[in-house]
């Protein structure tokens, strides 16, 4: 059966759909009565423009109502008609075409406004108070909607460049296990005849490794107790093919309980060593993994070998990009000699 990749899209910070209308509608209120008050101080020098709180009241909403609805039609058309096919990806083209039709529905919208105003009640129309204020309400849509597709766009980025590794990785990991099983059933048939125990011991240890990795699956995060038990399976399965030539020593300086961190995170470390160094009775090669209160470090010795046939480095760009999703940061120093990684907490 095959598996499918869950992917978290990390969009948890926008309010509800059933909220966002309430919370815009709110907005554009507000922000009418704060031009209204605006234009009020600048020309009359005063809020408070007639002899009662009647008509004071009746006034300011006659202008602040047909002020929030050109501020929702200038929203409607900047964040919804615009923002599709060509016109979404042209911003001159864009902004151009979105100025001439709020310019355009604005100057009809309070022609019909001003007729009726006449006829009902005789009034002195300020011209070019809905000209500075059109303009006003365009800059600020127009500013507030390049902040959100800015900010759509490298949500889009983020996600497309997570979805690129993990498809990587799956696909990276789906030719290694088959590698690492068959390798690993080579290993069982040579000793199974020579020393019973150790090949019981070594079944129990794949057999953990296996449902380890179907206990995890689409999972974003494991137990530090749980990762490090597995690890040590790995360990047990790895000092088969080394023997003595790879140790790792595993420094427990904090408790366990209430720490996690990625899953495969430590065996993806651990596999980068066996991957990219050469480990020999001449080159033996030793790994230190401390477990402190804030972090994990890693570190081993380095011998590169001469022919690398893998330089991808997919296990690192996934732990990195894993770690950045979840707001932590994932480092590794390498000076030629000394390979260190840090590994957080999440």
């Amino acid at each position: 059966m095959r598996q499918r990749t869950h992917i978290h899209s990390s969009v948890q910070d926008c309010p509800p759909k059933g909220r966002r209308w309430p919370l815009i509608a709110v907005a554009i209120l507000c922000y009418a009565m704060f031009l209204r008050m605006c234009y009020c101080l600048l020309k009359e020098g005063s809020v408070f423009l007639y002899d009662n709180w009647k008509d004071e009241l009746f006034y300011h909403a006659a202008n602040i109502i047909p002020m929030a609805v050109m501020a929702a039609s200038c929203f409607a058309i900047v964040f919804f008609v615009t923002d599709r096919g060509i016109l979404a990806r042209k911003f001159m083209l864009k902004s151009f075409v979105d100025l001439l039709s709020t310019a355009a529905l604005t100057f009809i919208g309070y022609s019909v406004l001003v007729m009726f105003y006449r006829i009902f009640m005789p009034i002195n129309v300020d011209f070019g108070g809905i000209l500075v204020t059109w303009i006003v309400t365009f800059l600020v849509v127009e500013l507030f909607y390049y902040m959100y597709r800015s900010r759509r766009e490298l949500k889009k980025a983020e996600y497309a460049k997570l979805r690129a590794v993990q498809y990587q990785f799956n696909a990276f990991r789906s030719k290694v296990n088959p590698h690492f099983l068959f390798n690993s059933l080579n290993m069982l048939m040579e000793i199974i005849e020579t020393d019973k125990r150790k090949a019981v011991e070594f079944t129990q240890s794949l057999s953990d490794i296996y449902r380890y990795t179907l206990d995890i699956y689409g999972k974003s995060s494991v137990s530090l107790s749980d990762e490090i038990s597995f690890l040590r399976s790995y360990l047990h399965v790895l000092s088969l093919k080394y023997n003595d030539f790879l140790k790792v020593n595993i420094s427990e300086n904090t408790s366990l309980k209430g720490k996690s961190i990625v899953p495969f995170t430590m065996q993806l470390l651990l596999e980068n060593v066996t991957k990219h160094n050469v480990i020999s009775d001449r080159h033996p090669v030793s790994v230190d993994i401390n477990i402190n209160d804030d972090c994990i470090t890693m570190t081993n010795g380095i011998k590169r070998k001469e022919s690398r046939t893998d330089l991808s480095g997919l296990g690192l760009k996934y732990i990195y990009s894993q770690y950045e999703i979840k707001g932590k940061s994932f480092m590794v120093k390498d000076d030629g000699k000394i390979f260190t990684a840090i590994v957080p907490y999440l």
